[in-house]
């Protein structure tokens, strides 16, 4: 079962000493650290990894995936309701 990476391109930013962009002091351009980079590279793998020991096919994993998202949705409107059990 292979697990997907989002990744964007990067675009140059017009960004002031702050990192702010002039015309909206509102954005901040917001970069990791060299830890915070290390600690990405390291993480890189932990998908991968979950997904192989779930040892579920992909139409499982399909089922699997639309439960949790059911789940999430029903608990999050139940939430937001203010109902409590």
């Amino acid at each position: 079962m292979g697990v997907g990476v989002a990744e964007y391109p990067a675009r140059p930013v017009d960004v002031d000493d702050h990192g702010q962009r002039p015309r909206d002091e509102r954005s901040v351009q917001v970069t990791l650290t060299q830890e915070g980079t290390a600690l990405r590279d390291q993480a890189q793998g932990i998908p991968a990894y979950i997904g192989s020991a779930m040892a579920l096919d992909g139409d499982e994993f399909k089922q699997l995936r639309a439960a949790l998202r059911r789940l999430t949705a029903d608990v999050t409107r139940a939430a937001e309701s203010g109902m409590s059990g």
